[in-house]
């Protein structure tokens, strides 16, 4: 689902914003307040986001302009928080996620979600539990029922308040009138209220701030190096949840290749053969890591294992991508290298790298056993060798951590067989 964020207010209670940009755009600690919102959203799982500007929309444009999890829609006229949200329809599927660009909260989106599935509402709205509720207008609510929008009371009194987060169902956005200034909170909720429709609220005790007074946007500044390492903190979980979840999906044919490839490399060592690695950028890195471990010692000591990764000799593979081409740096040095019985392991995340297939090839030929380390499907490699270990995802990053993964389990294998 795409978020659609509302980012065009002036910002006319903040002077020293407005003479020079979109409230949204307000800087804090050299970086605008509306990169905070959107680090919010990609930590909660929201990629992209369609921004509905008009105030100096040149100025988001022009920040965001090169992102392509950005998409800018410029109001050629004023039309109000509704009538951009209209203007967003066609970027809409079943339903929107939509927030004011001028406040920031932290809610368990999929949270909302449920309440908004459960209680089958038109919208479901982030509702702020509020010590001190005075700057708001007040909801009232029954239960998870929204009954009414109540107007600002000076009396210190703790409250609900909207948090300017809102699934929405597209029907709503396509009885929103084009054409004209339509208020969201004014207008289209109210008038959702009044006709029975079901609008619904997600409670939310966590942190709040509205930047649109000065003294918000102090208190969002104060905070926002906490929030910061926050929403970094949470960035490194999900990234470490997804690799997890990459390693979980290994099945049993794919263990038993990382243990048949260990067989055989035991089975070439013993017999006077080596282990030949090669890959391109971080692949590289990880033949050179196969090699070492064996050469070296993965965990015990014993004596060295012969192995060499083909990255390593730069002269060579800038001499050969010079003399020849860049597509043959593997496959000349295969043909210096390598013999009938070793083994030769070609790492493409891909599978498509083509001086890694030439390698492959010409170690097949030469009776080597072949063996490829790639992402889901194994590309052109998957017919290309004779032992396939592909990572049941399609991301590199996530990829590449599994290679290393499945290099220790057979570098551990491979030692086990000659320690024991």
């Amino acid at each position: 689902m795409k978020a659609i964020v509302l980012v065009g207010g002036a910002g006319t209670r903040l002077p020293e914003v407005s003479a020079t940009r979109p409230k949204p755009m307000a800087d804090v600690g050299g970086r605008p307040f509306l990169e905070y919102l959107l680090a919010w959203l990609r930590a909660s799982g929201v990629e992209e986001a369609v921004l509905c500007a008009g105030y100096k929309a040149e100025v988001i444009e022009a920040h965001f302009g090169d992102d392509p999890r950005v998409r800018v829609l410029r109001e050629t006229e004023p039309l109000g928080t509704a009538g951009a949200l209209r203007l967003a329809l066609p970027f809409v599927g079943e339903r929107a996620l939509v927030l004011n660009g001028d406040s920031y909260a932290e809610p368990d989106l999929d949270e909302l979600a449920r309440v908004h599935r459960e209680c089958g509402a038109a919208v479901t709205l982030v509702a702020v539990e509020r010590p001190d509720a005075s700057r708001f207008g007040r909801l009232r609510a029954g239960g998870t029922r929204l009954l009414a929008f109540e107007e600002k009371n000076p009396s210190p009194e703790p409250g609900l308040i909207n948090g300017g987060i809102y699934l929405v169902e597209r029907s709503v956005l396509e009885r929103i009138p084009a054409g004209r200034a339509v208020s969201f909170e004014r207008e289209v909720l109210p008038g959702l209220i009044a006709s029975g429709a079901k609008v619904s609220v997600c409670r939310y005790d966590g942190y709040f701030e509205d930047i649109g007074v000065p003294e918000g946007l102090a208190a969002f500044r104060a905070a926002a190096g906490e929030i910061g390492m926050k929403r970094d903190i949470e960035l490194v979980r999900s990234e470490l949840a997804e690799s997890i979840a990459v390693k979980n999906r290994w099945d049993d044919q794919l263990c038993s290749r990382i243990v048949e490839l260990s067989q055989r490399i035991v089975e070439s060592l013993r017999n006077g053969g080596k282990v030949v690695v090669f890959g391109n950028g971080g692949s590289a890195a990880d033949a050179q890591h196969i090699a070492a471990e064996l050469v070296g010692r993965y965990g015990r000591e014993r004596a060295p294992l012969r192995a060499i990764a083909l990255t390593t000799n730069t002269s060579a593979l800038t001499a050969i991508a010079n003399d020849y081409e860049y597509a043959q740096v593997f496959h000349r040095q295969v043909e210096a290298w390598v013999d009938e019985g070793d083994v030769v392991i070609g790492i493409t995340t891909s599978g498509n790298s083509e001086n890694v297939l030439r390698g492959l090839a010409l170690a097949r030929e030469r009776r080597a056993v072949t063996a490829a380390f790639t992402g889901e499907g194994g590309g052109k490699a998957a017919s290309a060798c004779d032992l396939l270990i592909a990572i049941p995802s399609r991301s590199t990053p996530r990829i590449q951590e599994s290679h290393i993964t499945a290099a220790h389990i057979l570098c551990g294998l491979v030692e086990r067989a000659f320690v024991e």
